[in-house]
């Protein structure tokens, strides 16, 4: 049988995800020169050649994706492994990654994550705010051990579980022609020019189909990432924004702005948590997973 180590597994598995030896080397904190040596090691214990070095950086092989694949459920194995046997000495322990919508993290996630810490101290986890299609597709290739997007997004593939819901609404100056209104439609809001929040993401993708589909395509004055710099924007009369009414309640104090509640359906949002494979969790996965999602039913 043959023995493959598992940090070199892990060396292998961040180049994929990098791109490149130097961008793996800077992530794990070793020197280019040691990460190149292990690939070569690997390549040599394999037989086959499992990078491809090009201008856009080092891509794996047909072979080297077969073997991605593979290290990802292997180390995903040996955590759960190690996970359930030191739930014998020491209780829950491990460490979990979380991948999350910018809207999950800003209203819920944050404060239910601490009381399972509270309750599991032995536990760490990562948290990376992503969009919705590149929660689900993480998760699916092992990058993240639990998923919460909106349920709009691809999750067939996935085990998954209702979780929060939310309501969209639009964020206007105070002295917007808007602002006297105290719920809007969508359609209401195509006069004028829109902020666009994390270009790419299922809520820019959501208002532009609905403004085609009303005959007004959209008009995307600026671009940002976040819901502060949107309601920033929308405080100094350069557009209006569609952010969730949670959060921008959070803003109405310190900013001169309004928030009025989107009525369309699609603005009501189901969100859900996912996993790959639910049977398959490791102890703290499922812990967490389970904490999630009870507290919400």
């Amino acid at each position: 049988m043959r023995y493959y180590d598992p940090h070199t597994l892990q060396i292998f598995i961040t180049v994929c995800e990098e791109g490149s030896v130097a961008g793996a080397a800077e992530k794990i904190s070793i020197v280019p020169s040691a990460v190149s040596k292990r690939l070569s090691a690997l390549e040599e214990q394999v037989g086959v050649k499992l990078l491809e070095r090009t201008k856009r950086g080092a891509l794996p092989t047909p072979a080297g994706e077969v073997l991605l694949r593979s290290a990802r459920e292997t180390l995903i194995a040996l955590e759960r492994m190690h996970a359930e046997l030191s739930e014998f000495s020491d209780g829950v322990q491990g460490d979990l990654r979380i991948l999350a919508s910018l809207s999950v993290i800003c209203q819920f996630l944050p404060k239910q994550i601490s009381t399972f810490m509270q309750a599991h101290e032995k536990v760490r986890i990562t948290l990376e705010e992503k969009v919705s299609s590149l929660i689900t597709r993480g998760i699916e290739e092992g990058r993240g051990d639990i998923g919460i997007c909106w349920e709009d997004a691809h999750t067939k593939n996935l085990d998954s579980r209702p979780y929060l819901t939310d309501q969209l609404a639009i964020v206007v100056n105070a002295q917007h022609p808007l602002a006297d209104k105290s719920g809007l439609f969508f359609e209401e809001t195509l006069a004028y020019d829109h902020v666009e929040i994390l270009p790419g993401s299922l809520v820019s993708l959501t208002l532009q189909r609905e403004a085609t589909a009303l005959g007004s395509p959209i008009r995307f004055r600026i671009h940002v990432t976040t819901f502060d710099a949107a309601c920033r924007i929308a405080d100094s009369n350069i557009a209006i924004a569609v952010v969730p009414l949670e959060v921008a309640a959070l803003y109405e104090t310190a900013m001169n702005i309004k928030t009025i509640p989107l009525n369309d359906p699609w603005a009501t949002r189901n969100f859900v948590a996912c996993v790959r494979d639910y049977s398959k969790l490791s102890v703290p996965a499922r812990a967490l997973f389970d904490h999630l999602t009870n507290l919400n039913q």
